[in-house]
C-alpha cells in the first residue's frame, strides 16, 4: 500500500514539474523560419509604425529603425519578480476555456470608440492651417525600456506583466523580434501568458500600443491593427497559432476582446490604448503549418470617425 502511495506522489510530483516548466523540450519540432534570427525562428515585422491621416489608405508596415535593430535578448518580467517563464497549459487547467467556447462571452473586436479621436477632418496642411494627424503603433515585450514610447515617451501606460519566455525575442529597445514554436510539446496545446477566462487580463506575452504622435501636443487619431502570417510570401491562415487579445484603454479597463488576433479582421486602438496579447501554440491536430511559417507582420491603418 505505502508503495502505491509513494508512486502516486512522484506522478503528482512530476505533473507540478511539467506544468512550471513552460515550453518543453520532449517531441519538439522546428518551424521552417530562416532570417536574422536563424532557423526555427518567425521574424516580425511592422513593430515601429508611423501612421499619418492624409489618406486612410496609407501605410507604413516597414520594420522601422528600432523594429529590426540588434538582438536585445528575449521578452522581460517586469512585474513581481516571481517565475513566470513561459506559462504552459498542455490542454490543461488554466487555458482550457481557449477553445471555441471562448467567443461565447462577447464576439470578437467588439470595441468602445468613444475615445477614438478625429482623423476625419484634420487631414493636411492646407490653407485654413489644419495638422496633420499622426501617431504612432509599437508592438513592444519591454514596455518599461525608454527606447519604445510605452510608459514615458508616449501617451501610453500599461501597469500589466510581460511573461519571460524564451520563446520570444525582443531588440535592445523592447520592441517584439521573433517567436519561436521550437520547443513545443506535440499534440498538445501551450501558452505564453495567461487566460484566466480564455482572454488575456494583465499577463501577456508582449504588448500592442497606440503611443500617440511624436510631438506632445499634435493632434492624433485611432488606428485599425491587424496581424498576418506569412510563408514564403503567401499569406497562411491556421489555428495552430493563435493570438488571444484584450484591448484596455489608459485607465485598464476593457474596452475589446477576442479569442485570435489573427483572424480579427481589425482591432480599433485609440490614442493611448493598448492590445495585450497571449500566444498559444495548438499542435493537437498536428504541426504542419508551423512548419511553414517564416514571418509575422504588423499591420496599422488610420480609422476616420
Amino acid at each position: 500500500m505505502s508503495r502505491m502511495n509513494r508512486r502516486r506522489a512522484l506522478i503528482y510530483i512530476g505533473t507540478l514539474a511539467f506544468g512550471a516548466s513552460g515550453l518543453v523540450a520532449s517531441g519538439a519540432f522546428t518551424t521552417g523560419s530562416q532570417g536574422s534570427l536563424g532557423d526555427s525562428w518567425i521574424q516580425v515585422a511592422g513593430t515601429d509604425q508611423a501612421i499619418t491621416f492624409e489618406s486612410p489608405q496609407q501605410i507604413d508596415v516597414g520594420d522601422g529603425s528600432s523594429g529590426d535593430g540588434t538582438d536585445g535578448g528575449e521578452g522581460t518580467d517586469d512585474g513581481d519578480g516571481t517565475d513566470d517563464t513561459d506559462s504552459t497549459n498542455d490542454g490543461g487547467s488554466e487555458t482550457g476555456d481557449e477553445t471555441d467556447a471562448e467567443t461565447d462571452e462577447q464576439p470578437q473586436d467588439e470595441t468602445d470608440e468613444g475615445t477614438g479621436g478625429d482623423g476625419s477632418d484634420n487631414g493636411g496642411d492646407d490653407d485654413t492651417g489644419n495638422e496633420t494627424v499622426t501617431t504612432r503603433v509599437q508592438v513592444v515585450t519591454d514596455p518599461n525600456n525608454p527606447g519604445n514610447a510605452v510608459n514615458g515617451g508616449g501617451s501610453a501606460t500599461w501597469n500589466g506583466t510581460i511573461v519571460a519566455s524564451s520563446a520570444v525575442r525582443g531588440t535592445s529597445d523592447g520592441f517584439f523580434r521573433g517567436v519561436t514554436a521550437e520547443n513545443v510539446n506535440r499534440n498538445a496545446t501551450s501558452t505564453i501568458g495567461y487566460l484566466p477566462d480564455g482572454y488575456p487580463n494583465g499577463r501577456a506575452a508582449f504588448i500592442i500600443a497606440n503611443v500617440g504622435p511624436a510631438e506632445s501636443g499634435d493632434p492624433t487619431g485611432s488606428v485599425s491593427v491587424t496581424a498576418t502570417l506569412f510563408a514564403d510570401g503567401a499569406i497562411l491562415e491556421t489555428d495552430q497559432l493563435r493570438f488571444p487579445y484584450r484591448v484596455v484603454d489608459t485607465d485598464g479597463a476593457t474596452v475589446a476582446r477576442g479569442a485570435n488576433l489573427f483572424s480579427a479582421g481589425g482591432v480599433t486602438l485609440a490614442d493611448g490604448h493598448v492590445i495585450e496579447v497571449v500566444i498559444v501554440v495548438d499542435t493537437t491536430d498536428g504541426d504542419d503549418d508551423l512548419d511553414q511559417l517564416d514571418t509575422l507582420q504588423f499591420t496599422a491603418t488610420g480609422v476616420e470617425s
